[in-house]
């Protein structure tokens, strides 16, 4: 079963998409054993699929749920996803989201639900969906899920239960705390008290002298009572201990519960206490800080400094964002977000405190500017991932824009509600690339259609980029037509501007499109006008993608001799273009084909672009674009593999194939693999099917279903190390099929010369000193690339083409 995402991306993920896992805690879990206890044997029950597990905000449903799992990891081989649904806003977005953590890319006009379903209907996996209470409309259809899917088991964390007949509840309480009737009881004995425990943890986090004695157990004894033993207003309380002692806390929270307290019938009381806690927490700002936290309820799915400083902690208010942020982080009104290493610090408000900044906002009047600072932040950030998308920095470009989608959601929305259309469009066009590689495909195309529907006269030039990343996410959703019209409309606006560059660009786009809708010689016409203008400018990354696609065409069913071999001689100079410029995918794919070209003419030269090729694909693991990678390397490699190899990484490469068909549409292998090559490593994974036998081949193949791309391609370079056996079976020719019409390589031009001359192959092998059998598979390879049937024809044909000379 597959336990990684092809990525993405990237990755994806693209995609760098990450395996299924559980989200790391920063803090030790204090208490909760029973409901842990409770939790997880509730989920080792086969019959209980659906289990919701309610309370509070702030009780910390989520860290239990996470632990809870953890102790059940073995029940659910085939994959454990964490859904955080907090920053959503929109019901209909709740499967899309299932479907990304999966890996899965989404399909336009289908339902992301039968992909999700599909994907999981056969595997023991549990889906863990965090904070589902504001997004309940999508119940009815989570419940068709589990139905349809026997083996899946679903963990919700909600305020509220979901009301379906299959559901089982578990209602999360606050933390215990001392009784009045203990304050009698020693120290010792307090300290085991939750609530308690909880303070003093995170109080001694906060000031590590912090110690719980005679003097002061009392007070944070009735301090936690106060708190009513919710985590999340006992750890707000414990963060002050810097500053105040637990006698003047308890001061502070009784004053605050007094006179801040909510008094709405409707709300319990744990919920007027944690907005007492939140207003309390709040007042203790100075009158900089409160403006900068109500103004972080902008974001959605955490913030970096930079962005913080340009929409919250701006330069009016005289201060230093991260001074500020390390202030919130210590009053635990905003957290430290989990990032990898090297990554710039992310920090994030847990919804509850989200929600209570937001209030404070509109009450000062803030929420439009504030809302407008944070669409022009963000739609500057997409802008300017979208110029680095084809360059040395494009992989770190999409990472950022992976972490930023909700607030790149929420930038889209408010530029609606503003209806600022040139923001919008502006953000289409951004984005649109990002969501092709990334498999928002459904999401663009929503896009594209919402923003084409609102009256506006755009710029030329803004008109030619918008309809560009129209087309492109049409081409990739398989709308051929459409992506013909969008990118013919956008050349025509590109050359109402005067954008030679934007021409050349969206020339390449048609030429592929062409050759996609099967007018090749269109496509030819139109890549090699691209080149042309690509020259006439001095872009080395338009020549190198030029060159990219007219290789890809030459190494297919309808290239041509001449071709093959003038490409073959030109293409050291795009590759080092696009080595120069950075351009990691268009190399990688450019590398993979002169190898597969280089293979029937100088196989030793083959080797060094197939390793560079397979080495760049392994770093980007982008399954949508570097997958032709891997696979035209196991066409080439396919007679050198072990049977158990091939059989594993056939089915590697199957299950990514299977993706792309299944969630996002198209792949460059379904564009650009050509039939002869399909043929030949369909015939060479036969013959390792009867060499294994079936049961073993099964065996092998599923293993490799479960690899990820990155697995796949380091298979395959391990393969390579062993160049000598490598050559040696391309030079035989064993088991590749020949292009007809390809290039002659320097030894068949040899055997064709002593051919027409009358030798035997007997004799043909003695005179260059090979066996018989390899001038036997010299002769075939010559028969079906000159289309003749026979020896003596094989004569006449070199003869006049002039192949004897």
């Amino acid at each position: 079963m597959e336990h990684e995402s092809a990525v993405s991306l990237t990755p994806a993920t693209g995609e760098r998409l990450p395996p299924p896992t559980l989200p790391p805690q920063p803090t030790r879990l204090i208490d909760r054993e029973e409901e842990l206890t409770r939790l997880s044997d509730l989920l080792s029950q086969e019959d209980i699929r659906l289990l919701t597990l309610t309370g509070p905000g702030g009780v910390g449903k989520t860290r239990v749920a996470i632990a809870a799992v953890e102790r059940v990891r073995e029940r659910f081989p085939d994959g454990i996803w964490f859904v955080d649904l907090t920053p959503l806003s929109d019901p209909a977005l709740v499967l899309p989201t299932i479907a990304r953590v999966l890996g899965l890319r989404e399909v336009p006009g289908r339902d992301p639900r039968e992909a999700v379903t599909a994907f999981l209907r056969d595997r023991t996996s549990l889906l863990l969906l965090d904070n589902l209470e504001h997004l309940l409309a999508v119940v009815p259809a989570l419940d068709a899920l589990v139905a349809a899917c026997p083996a899946l088991t679903v963990l919700v964390t909600s305020r509220e239960p979901l009301h379906l007949r299959r559901e089982q509840v578990v209602e999360l309480q606050p933390l215990i705390t001392p009784g009045t009737q203990r304050s009698s009881w020693t120290v010792a004995s307090q300290a085991t008290m939750p609530a308690i425990e909880l303070f003093v943890a995170r109080a001694q986090a906060a000031d590590a002298d912090f110690a719980l004695s005679s003097g002061n157990v009392e007070a944070v004894a009735e301090l936690t009572r106060r708190l009513d033993g919710l985590p999340l207003a006992v750890e707000l309380a414990a963060a002050r201990t810097r500053l105040l002692d637990p006698a003047a806390l308890l001061t502070r929270v009784e004053q605050g519960l007094a006179l801040l307290r909510w008094d709405t019938p409707d709300l319990p009381p744990r919920h007027r206490t944690l907005r007492a806690t939140l207003d309390w927490s709040y007042a203790l700002l100075s009158s900089e800080e409160q403006a900068v936290f109500r103004r972080l309820a902008a974001f959605a799915g955490g913030f970096t400094l930079e962005a913080m400083a340009a929409v919250a902690a701006t330069e009016e208010l005289g201060v230093e964002p991260l001074d500020v942020v390390q202030g919130l982080v210590d009053k635990h009104l905003v957290r430290v977000l989990a990032r990898a290493a090297g990554e710039a610090p992310r920090f994030g408000l847990l919804m509850t405190v989200r929600e209570f900044a937001r209030d404070r906002l509109a009450e000062n009047g803030e929420t439009d500017a504030t809302r407008d600072r944070h669409l022009t932040h963000y739609l500057a950030l997409a802008e300017q991932a979208d110029q680095a998308m084809f360059g040395p920095d494009e992989e770190r470009s999409l990472s950022q824009l992976d972490v930023e989608v909700d607030n790149l959601r929420l930038a889209q929305e408010w530029a609606i509600t503003r209806g600022d259309v040139e923001a919008e469009w502006r953000l289409v066009a951004a984005l649109a690339l990002f969501w092709v590689f990334r498999g928002y495909l459904r999401e663009g195309a929503e896009r594209v259609a919402a923003a084409l529907s609102r009256a506006y006269e755009a710029a030329p030039v803004l008109q030619a980029r918008f309809l560009e990343g129209a087309g492109t996410l049409a081409r990739w959703a398989g709308d051929d037509e459409l992506a013909v019209a969008r990118y013919e409309q956008s050349l025509a606006a590109a050359k109402a501007a005067g954008e030679t560059a934007l021409v050349a660009h969206v020339l390449g786009r048609l030429g592929v499109a062409a050759y996609v809708w099967g007018d090749v010689a269109r496509a030819r016409t139109l890549l090699a006008e691209t080149l042309a203008k690509a020259r006439a400018i001095d872009s080395g990354q338009m020549i190198g993608y030029a060159y990219v696609y007219l290789v890809l065409i030459a190494i297919g069913p309808h290239g041509t001799l001449r071709e093959r071999e003038r490409l073959r001689r030109e293409l050291e100079e795009p590759a080092a273009r696009l080595r120069e410029a950075g351009v990691h995918r268009g190399l990688a794919v450019l590398l993979a084909a002169h190898a597969r070209l280089l293979v029937e003419v100088d196989p030793v030269a083959a080797v060094a672009p197939l390793r560079e090729a397979l080495e760049l694909a392994r770093w980007l693991a982008d399954p949508v674009i570097i997958s032709f990678v891997p696979w035209l390397a196991t066409v080439l490699m396919a007679d050198h593999l072990p049977a158990e190899q091939l059989a594993r990484v056939h089915g590697g490469i199957a299950v990514l194939v299977e993706r792309s068909a299944a969630i996002g549409g198209r792949n460059l292998i379904d564009i650009f693999g050509a039939p002869h090559d399909r043929a030949a490593l369909a015939r060479m994974v036969a013959a390792a099917r009867t060499s294994l036998g079936e049961e073993a081949f099964a065996s092998a193949e599923a293993a490799g279903r479960a690899l990820s791309l990155t697995a796949i391609v380091d298979e395959l370079l391990a393969a390579l190390e062993d160049e000598e056996g490598v050559i040696a079976t391309w030079t035989q020719g064993a088991g590749l099929t020949r292009q007809p019409g390809g290039p002659l390589s320097p030894r068949e031009r040899e055997v064709l010369a002593l051919l027409a001359e009358g030798l035997s192959n007997k004799a043909i092998a003695a005179a260059l000193f090979v066996s018989p059998n390899t001038v036997k598979t010299h002769v075939a390879s010559l028969l079906t690339k000159l289309g003749v049937d026979n020896r003596a024809q094989l004569a006449i044909i070199a003869a006049q083409r002039g192949l004897l000379d």
